[in-house]
């Protein structure tokens, strides 16, 4: 059993989710799979280049410009992740897609 305080698993999860409808391209697939200690999403969308993955969750640093945004929001999901000991694995191909995948 995981005890975690709610807004914040919430917070996580709709930065993830708003990442991918502000980025969506009409005619992808956006999947998603929740279970026991699992969360994903992945889509067939705009990707993020190999040479920015790295700092995707840095304050202020962005994958893309296709749309707005401040590129704070990644940066909240890893300080949520870090003190619940949420791992995250990003994958990601430019024009290709990009995969989150949260582990506890």
């Amino acid at each position: 059993m995981y005890i975690c305080n709610y807004s914040l698993i919430f917070e996580v999860i709709t930065n993830i989710y708003d990442l991918y409808i502000c980025n969506y391209i009409a005619d992808t697939t956006i999947s998603i799979v929740l279970k026991e200690g699992y969360f994903s999403i992945e889509d067939e969308g705009v990707g993020i280049e190999k040479e920015k993955l790295n700092e995707i969750f840095e304050l202020y640093k962005r994958g893309s410009t296709l749309a707005g945004g401040f590129g704070v929001g990644l940066n909240i999901v890893k300080q949520i992740c870090d003190e619940f000991k949420i791992e995250i694995l990003v994958s990601s191909e430019y024009e290709v897609g990009s995969k989150f995948e949260l582990r506890w």
